[in-house]
């Protein structure tokens, strides 16, 4: 942008390549990725689900920015323990009906017996059924879990913005530890921190690029980590936090870090343009699920949402958030 007073912040899931869900591969989507980039003008960008055909394509198609790319995110899970235990779920289910006692009335507790015995028969029926109909959706959506090793990526105008120090965390109880997961994760996932100093003004911004899983059970892990990485002696005063958050704003992630004082640049914009919803995927269409949060003395002035999409054909299956900012 052309103000000197205004930094503009993009983030974008731009969906991995594997992926059909965009409608094509990705070399097949990523002109209209660039041309939304380039339409965007934005001075800082985030990019998550980035694979290594896209490494390669972004130095030629955006040589105005200078880009810094996170460790890769790690190996991915092999799919053969949750399908052997899917196996033994449904072994068991057979044995059950096989050996399916009869309880009478007058036995103690038969209503109690009855009841335990649905219970489990449920647990072994969403066992025997659940996990191999996660990892078909899952397998669908990436294009095999076997392809997948992802990259999160920031991209900046030198004339702006000077990189001071970047490293990656993975969402696991040993964040620095490469390829470490949360134990019920079928991948790793990370996030990417950028602190940059402002050229013409020397001061400092704290950004940090993120994708963490989708389990419900790990927000409060995941927002601590995310609040323990931008803490410590010397951090920017001013942070930003951006990216696919996989959690709606009303979710525990959110709220926490909320708590630890971040707020939502989409509720506090004065103006805003675009759906407030981010994702367009079979899983929770229209969901707000990409975010971008502020901490310190900075200011909203303006954000949207945008997608871009040629008939049939989309960019993404998320639409990139633009959010314009008045530091200090």
């Amino acid at each position: 942008m052309s103000d000197v007073d205004t930094l503009r912040v993009l983030t974008w899931n731009i969906l991995y390549d594997t992926s059909p869900a965009g409608g094509g591969a990705g070399e097949i989507r990523w002109p209209l990725a660039v041309r939304g980039l380039r339409d965007a003008d934005a001075d800082l960008v985030a990019l998550q689900e980035v694979l290594p055909g896209r490494l390669a394509a972004i130095p030629r198609d955006l040589p105005g920015y200078a880009m810094t790319v996170s460790e890769p995110g790690g190996a991915d899970r092999p799919i053969a323990p949750p399908l052997a235990v899917a196996a033994l779920a449904a072994i068991a289910i057979l044995v059950r009906r096989a050996r399916r006692p009869d309880h009478d009335p007058a036995m103690p507790y038969a209503a109690f017996r009855r009841w335990r015995g649905r219970a489990v028969g449920a647990a072994l029926w969403a066992v025997a059924l659940g996990l191999p109909a996660a990892l078909a959706s899952g397998s669908w959506h990436v294009g095999g879990y076997g392809r997948v090793n992802e990259r999160l990526v920031l991209l900046h105008r030198p004339e702006a913005l000077c990189l001071i120090e970047t490293r990656t965390v993975w969402f696991s109880s040993t964040p620095d530890r490469p390829g470490s997961r949360d134990p019920l994760a079928f991948e790793p996932r990370i996030a990417q921190l950028g602190v940059y100093a402002r050229i013409a003004q020397g001061d400092t911004i704290a950004v940090l690029n993120v994708h963490p899983g989708h389990a419900a059970s790990t927000h409060a892990r995941d927002a601590a980590l995310l609040l323990r990485v931008l803490e410590g002696p010397g951090r920017a005063r001013v942070q930003v936090m951006l990216g696919d958050f996989n959690a709606s704003a009303q979710t525990r992630r959110l709220a926490d870090l909320r708590a630890g004082g971040f707020r939502d640049a989409w509720m506090e914009a004065p103006v805003r343009a675009g759906a407030p919803g981010t994702f367009h995927g079979r899983r929770a269409p229209g969901a707000r699920i990409d975010h971008v949060l502020v901490r310190g003395p900075i200011r909203v002035l303006r954000a949207e949402t945008r997608g871009v999409a040629q008939g049939a054909l989309a960019a993404s299956d998320h639409d990139a958030v633009i959010v314009d900012l008045a530091p200090w």
